[in-house]
């Protein structure tokens, strides 16, 4: 996969110089500092053991050697100090920089139109970015300053050697050139596995989550999927681990081949000092500072290595973000109401030739629909599942945008220019509803953020969808949190989280309300005892109810049935009975379940 290392480093330096300027000349300055003391501590011992072997034949080496001592512990002081203060300049960044990236993807996530979740290509690069967020941000800029300041170090030291004796950089740079080649051979191969097995590890994850994960537990212990589940679980991980352990012997034979070359070069220069000393052509300081640089070398090139793998996983990381960020596939959309005070007044909604089909589908969700939708009206509109009910809901609210044909709304097509302005006249209770695990008084104030200190409104919504009684009970009443996660939080029923997403969708003063399945985990009776207050409350708006469950339906002012992506019926209650057709199939199929309830029936009022 290819990575675009210039601009991931391009931009990380610049948030980090409009963030914190000097913290980052500093950083790098002391990166710089830092690299040089590994040859200054040689430099240091070499004098050190040549002053020391002087003591004897001159006793005014011994303020030499206190000297050298004291230089040597300050130094060591010096590089403590500017190693714990270079993590502080680090962590101070790391944190700008998370929070500007981090506070991007989320604005950039809140914005996408929802038809992007659908395209596998494109919610597959968001998943990526999802992953990379949570990672250290300025890695790729951090493992770049290391390996620039083991570059320094190796530089420097090589540099020392040379000035004792020429030819020693050319043999421990010779004798380094194999281990560093299969290192790199190496670390090539890791990366190849980490892309190539992508896949497999994303299933790895999902398999542990779903074995651990609160919402599949019910289902695993009552079909016994536990050992099924860790069966496969378990197949995945024997063969990640087989293609894991094939690179990581190919890498350990080019380690142990590179330490043996390495251990050739050290013994070999041993042997060349050694004579250089029996000749007095070196001093014993040379050769403790010649052999401790060999190993110094040796530990740097290490650093190397673990640096390339580290930089490769770190750009890979980020270079998803950026891409995620800059993907214009899809064009950004306003979700916030806040920014936009028209509250529009819908007078009608007209849907002309609409087709909608989805990514990479090869037919149409929705096919041709013409309606039109005048304030006031109550509208029913069901089908079977898979009827396309619910894409159509997307398309009124203007989550998905038609494929083919348009939405008008007051005769003005609906387009990225005046969304928010419908959006903010407009309000929707979900089928696919969000359990948000915060405040009772919260989870209903979200469909309308203004009203959330409206206490007598919020428990007035919750006594209408039946729910205040059950709310009186716990302690903190509106303000008691939602979900078992946390401390002293209260866990509601299936229905229960239904009739707070229904008083929801009712808090906002909204001019049209689209309702998708709200009642669907209700039974009959409860569902005709909430649908009756619901429209009692909302009677003078324009409603929209999708649905395949036909109590309150037969009172609406129209029917459209929806078969396949087509409009196939029109018309009210009696007038399709007439027909014979689909609707009147669905009706005498469900009629069963509400004859108990006819009383509960005729008190509906649209």
């Amino acid at each position: 996969m290819k990575i675009n290392y210039i601009r991931t480093l391009k931009e990380l330096l610049k948030v980090s110089w409009n963030k914190k300027p000097v913290l980052l000349i500093l950083w790098m300055m002391i990166a710089l500092l830092v690299s040089f003391i590994p040859m200054l501590q040689i430099y240091g011992q070499k004098y050190l053991i040549d002053s020391i072997q002087n003591l004897l034949s001159d006793e005014a080496a011994i303020s030499r050697v206190s000297l050298i001592i004291s230089l040597m512990m300050s130094l060591n002081i010096v590089s403590a100090t500017l190693s714990v203060y270079q993590q502080y300049i680090y962590t101070n960044i790391n944190q700008e920089i998370g929070y500007f990236f981090r506070l991007l993807f989320a604005k950039k996530s809140t914005s996408l139109p929802m038809v992007c979740f659908e395209d596998p290509e494109y919610y597959n690069s968001y998943q990526l970015a999802k992953g990379s967020i949570n990672s250290s941000l300025l890695d790729p800029l951090s493992t770049t300053l290391e390996l620039c300041k083991t570059l320094i170090t190796i530089t420097s030291i090589l540099s020392l050697i040379t000035i004792i004796n020429w030819y020693l950089p050319i043999i421990l740079i010779l004798s380094s050139l194999p281990g560093i080649w299969f290192l790199f051979i190496a670390k090539n191969q890791r990366l190849k596995y980490l892309v190539n097995n992508r896949e497999e590890s994303r299933m790895l994850e999902y398999f542990h989550m779903l074995i651990s994960s609160k919402e599949s537990a019910k289902e695993i212990r009552l079909f016994g999927l536990g050992n099924y589940l860790i069966n496969m679980w378990s197949s995945l991980f024997v063969k990640n681990k087989k293609v894991l352990m094939k690179n990581q012997i190919f890498e350990s034979r080019g380690a142990i081949f590179g330490v043996i070359s390495t251990s050739l070069s050290y013994a070999i220069i041993s042997i060349f000092l050694a004579f250089g000393i029996l000749k007095d052509e070196l001093t014993l300081g040379d050769f403790v500072a010649i052999t401790t640089a060999s190993v110094s070398l040796q530990a740097q090139v290490g650093v190397i290595g673990a640096g390339l793998s580290n930089m490769w996983e770190s750009f890979f990381k980020i270079d998803q973000l950026f891409n995620f960020i800059e993907n214009k596939k899809y064009s950004d959309v306003e979700t916030s109401k806040t920014l936009s005070n028209n509250n529009m007044d819908i007078e009608e909604i007209d849907l002309v030739n609409l087709s909608f089909s989805y990514p990479g589908a090869n037919v149409d969700t929705l096919k041709n629909i013409n309606l039109k939708i005048k304030k006031g009206e109550k509208i029913a509109i069901l089908g079977g599942n898979g009827s396309g009910k619910s894409t159509l809901v997307n398309c009124l609210l203007g989550l998905y945008h038609p494929t083919k044909g348009s939405i008008y709304i007051n005769g003005e097509l609906l387009t990225s220019e005046n969304l928010p302005s419908y959006r903010t006249a407009i309000s929707a209770v979900f089928q696919d509803y969000y359990r948000y695990k915060l405040s009772i008084r919260q989870n209903v104030a979200v469909g309308d953020l203004s009203k959330e200190n409206n206490e007598d409104l919020i428990e007035l919504l919750l006594s209408g969808v039946g729910l205040f009684e059950e709310v009186k009970k716990m302690k903190k009443g509106i303000n008691s949190l939602l979900g078992k996660e946390f401390t002293n939080g209260f866990e509601l029923s299936g229905g229960q989280w239904q009739r707070l997403a229904i008083a929801r969708g009712l808090i906002n003063d909204s001019k049209l309300l689209i309702i998708d399945e709200p009642t669907s985990a209700l039974d009959p009776l409860a569902e005709m005892e909430i649908m009756t207050r619901f429209f009692e409350l909302n009677e003078d708006k324009t409603t929209v109810l999708i649905t395949h469950r036909l109590g309150p339906v037969k009172y609406a002012d129209r029917i459209i049935v929806l078969d396949s992506g087509v409009i196939v019926e029109e018309g009210n209650h009696e007038q399709l009975l007439m027909l014979n057709g689909l609707y009147s199939a669905m009706y005498l199929a469900q009629s069963q379940w509400y004859k108990e309830h006819d009383s509960l029936q005729s008190a509906i009022n649209f």
